[in-house]
């Protein structure tokens, strides 16, 4: 976890260094900061899925009373909120888990 925010921070100051340069034109700068953004929200997305996921994994081992309907809630809301469906949250989460874990590996992390 230290290296990929490590990571993430060196781009994001590579970035901005590019932003302080005229070497670099501005196609290339857009590029990086575009780079940047996804990545960032990749993490975010990735971390919001992998928090869903645990809070439905604790629901189906402790069996709360209305837990269920809790985390139905819960999941309706946040897909609401992003502009999705139910349906097309979950294939967001797979989409970001599966390139969180393709950055991940390209950093050396996994």
């Amino acid at each position: 976890m230290k290296q990929w925010i490590l990571f993430v921070a060196a781009i994001t100051i590579a970035s901005h260094s590019f932003a302080q340069t005229d070497v670099i034109e501005d196609g290339a700068v857009a590029e990086a900061n575009k780079f940047v953004a996804q990545i960032l929200t990749v993490g975010k997305m990735s971390g919001l899925c992998g928090a869903f996921r645990q809070m439905a994994t604790f629901q189906e081992t402790t069996k709360l009373e209305n837990g269920d309907q809790f985390v139905v809630r819960f999941a309706k809301a946040e897909a609401a909120r992003l502009g999705l469906d139910v349906k097309e949250f979950f294939q967001s989460c797979d989409e970001a888990l599966e390139t969180y874990r393709d950055l991940a590996e390209m950093a050396g992390l996994e």
